[in-house]
């Protein structure tokens, strides 16, 4: 019985091989692209520093969403001082993500009218606080995933099959 698989040529090869590692080179651009994301994250929370301050309110919002379904979220507002200037916020976390997420209600949960908490300010926007640093899973997964297949790929070169003999 005929082996219906035909020989790879020379120019298969090359071409083959060429593909395999272009690939795994943009698996190396996209976690570097990962990394420099990191990096923008850690320079923005660089020139944070915690102030304290007071609940003012936490109340439950509720909201119409456009499409006819109510939303609700919890909104806690809070103030605090810096240099004798008092401002007033309702951000929770350092990301500004959306108040109405499950994480953001379970912060809100633990937190009473008049209790005093540490906020977090960056000295370039002193207007603009938060009460806990919540990290983006996106930018590990950018970074961590795309590196570790370009790692795996190079390992795997050898036995890849792709070399020329």
């Amino acid at each position: 019985m005929e082996s219906t698989e035909r020989e790879w040529t020379r120019a298969d090869r090359i071409r083959a091989g060429f593909a395999y590692w272009l690939f795994v080179c943009a698996c190396f651009v996209l976690a570097f692209g990962g990394w420099l994301l990191l990096r923008m994250e850690g320079a923005r929370m660089g020139d944070v520093r915690p102030v304290t301050a007071t609940i003012e309110r936490v109340e439950t919002v509720t909201n119409d969403d456009g499409h006819g379904h109510a939303t609700t979220r919890r909104l806690v507002i809070y103030s605090y001082s810096i240099d004798s200037v008092r401002y007033t916020t309702d951000r929770v976390g350092s990301r500004g993500a959306a108040q109405q997420s499950a994480w953001a209600a379970h912060v809100a949960r633990q937190l009473r009218p008049g209790q005093t908490v540490t906020a977090y300010v960056a000295s370039s926007n002193p207007g603009s606080a938060f009460l806990v640093r919540d990290y983006d899973w996106r930018v590990y997964a950018l970074l961590g995933l795309p590196l570790a297949l370009g790692v795996g790929l190079a390992i795997y070169w050898p036995w890849a099959g792709i070399r020329a003999e």
